[in-house]
């Protein structure tokens, strides 16, 4: 039979054990970014590439700036219940901290592809309107189409919209240009197009020529602007996902409306590109 003496030292002992329980279950990470701060702030784990000037760019201080992720700024300041941390990443890794629920949205100039939108869903708003033009050697004469480059190597991201247009394009016209697949920064393939290893390739010259200005590459954009599309923010398709959408959304109709969206895009490209009428 417990004497009370251990019977008191058992009790103190369930108490102790229970005591650390609840303070571990209150002092646990939360499982998701979702869960809110005690203000009801909702911080945003946001997957960008931090190197594809001028849209996301990772400063040396471990800052981040650039046009996609100085609106996701703005929408902060109208949006206070969110709070947005820049992650950086290489393009592919981006889906797959996306899919792990790492991050829980990309901000990168992403467009819509129905393989994406099988997978993720978008912001209802566009936020700018991206072009894609043939990046050549400086100086390349005869070159101006994609005609003119039949029979020649051109080199694309893979998995990014403007590889996938050249793919389809090259599909659509029976396979007369050889695509050369690059996997690295996009900084590899504008050096390949100046060391003539490749004839081109097709990217947003806003993109390249910046790239090419800060890294002294010579490289140019050549021939009209071969289509303009949307971008979007991309998150998961789950109720969470849902949720920050909306949120970012309703951020983005206010910088619509108020002007803010129309300034930051003339800051960055001395023109307002949130329209398609722009381009």
């Amino acid at each position: 039979m417990f004497s009370l003496k251990r019977l008191a030292a058992v009790a103190a002992s369930v108490l102790t054990v229970a005591s650390l329980a609840a303070c571990g279950a209150a002092n646990a990470a939360p499982s998701s970014s979702d869960s809110g701060n005690d203000n009801g702030t909702i911080t945003v784990n946001v997957g960008t590439m931090g190197t594809y000037s001028p849209y996301s760019i990772k400063n040396t201080d471990g800052s981040y700036t650039g046009y996609d992720l100085e609106v996701l700024k703005a929408v902060q300041k109208v949006e206070p219940t969110l709070k947005f941390e820049f992650h950086a990443a290489a393009w592919d890794s981006l889906f797959t901290a996306l899919d792990a629920n790492k991050n829980q949205m990309i901000a990168n100039e992403i467009g819509k592809t129905k393989e994406r939108e099988q997978k993720y869903i978008f912001t209802k708003n566009s936020y700018n309107y991206s072009t894609r033009n043939i990046i050549v050697k400086k100086g390349t004469k005869g070159i101006s189409t994609l005609d003119d480059l039949k029979g020649k190597v051109v080199g694309g991201t893979v998995g990014d919209n403007h590889t996938k247009f050249l793919e389809e394009w090259n599909q659509a016209h029976g396979n007369p240009i050889t695509i050369k697949y690059y996997e690295e920064d996009f900084t590899t393939v504008v050096r390949d197009v100046a060391a003539g290893r490749i004839a081109a390739t097709v990217n947003d010259p806003n993109a390249a020529l910046d790239k090419a200005k800060k890294q002294n590459i010579p490289v140019e954009a050549v021939g009209k602007p071969l289509s303009a599309q949307p971008v979007y923010y991309i998150f998961r398709n789950d109720a969470q996902g849902k949720k920050i959408r909306d949120k970012v959304d309703e951020g983005l109709e206010k910088l619509k409306k108020n002007g803010e969206l129309s300034k930051l895009s003339i800051k960055w490209f001395g023109q307002d590109t949130t329209e398609e009428s722009a381009k």
